[in-house]
């Protein structure tokens, strides 16, 4: 089986469609093609090409690595231009991008969940319901119907690994084993919570992780209602049960990056 790895991740892979059903896309889409139809058929025809010249050489499709990290504004990376007025240099992500695929128009999301729930599924938050951020405790999280790029490589012969932040959910049918992938290392929610403290919870409304600032209830007949605990970073297979990796502490999460690299290289290697 071919490797794919994806850190933090989506990928994206010209082939053919695996359904008969046809897709219902967004309006602009409908726009976009009726503009670029000939130049988007004979792109597909050079594409096509390209990968039976790769499965002919080497007897297989390519790999795919695909990297998806947060808080970068367009233009951070891979524009030489915009480089210079943001005042960064990215020499290397700029080389990828003059020996690749630039992608200057996109849809996009405001946020971590919704943008990693449209790169798992290749839909907006309205269709697949991931519009909102999640912290512990969630109880909530990415319905296992969805189909991911990860489920769908699967059926075409790649093996799949996850490693780092999913941030997509802490019910069980959202964890990344669970969606696709052979292997798995990721975060359920956003990592910085191991910096937690009182004055990030009264500033985020993020309501229970320090239980002390909850407002008494006289009407509690008990404290066994109140969550306790949550899970950091979980690690699995495909068709297994996950579990906990390590704790919920600054030094916990100081660990996740070095876990992160090792697994993937590991994978890649395997």
């Amino acid at each position: 089986m071919k490797p794919l790895l994806i850190i933090p991740i989506l990928l994206a892979l010209h082939y053919p469609a695996f359904s008969s059903t046809p897709i219902v896309h967004d309006a602009e889409y409908y726009i976009l093609e009726a503009q670029n139809t000939n130049r988007w058929t004979n792109e597909n025809k050079a594409l096509d090409k390209k990968l039976a010249e790769l499965r002919k050489k080497y007897g297989q499709p390519p790999n795919i690595i695909h990297v998806l990290w947060d808080d970068t504004s367009f233009g951070d990376v891979g524009i030489p231009a915009i480089n210079n007025i943001r005042g960064f240099k990215t020499p290397q992500i700029n080389k990828l991008a003059r020996e690749g695929i630039l992608f200057t128009r996109m849809y996009t999301e405001p946020a971590c969940t919704p943008t990693r729930a449209a790169a798992m599924t290749g839909r907006h938050p309205v269709r697949h319901g991931m519009y909102t951020v999640g912290f512990p405790l969630e109880n909530s999280g990415m319905r296992g119907d969805e189909v991911t790029i990860a489920e769908v490589l699967s059926k075409a012969g790649y093996a799949t690994g996850f490693y780092g932040k999913a941030h997509l959910g802490d019910i069980e049918e959202s964890y990344m084993n669970n969606q696709g992938f052979d292997e798995a290392f990721w975060t359920p929610y956003n990592q910085v919570l191991s910096l937690w403290n009182k004055q990030g919870e009264a500033a985020n409304a993020v309501i229970g992780l320090k239980e002390e600032m909850l407002v008494k209830d006289p009407y509690k007949l008990d404290h066994t209602f109140i969550p306790k605990g949550w899970v950091m970073v979980m690690e699995g297979e495909k068709g297994k049960q996950a579990k906990e990796w390590r704790g919920t502490s600054h030094e916990d999460y100081l660990a996740i990056d070095a876990e992160t690299k090792k697994r993937a290289l590991a994978f890649i290697e395997k």
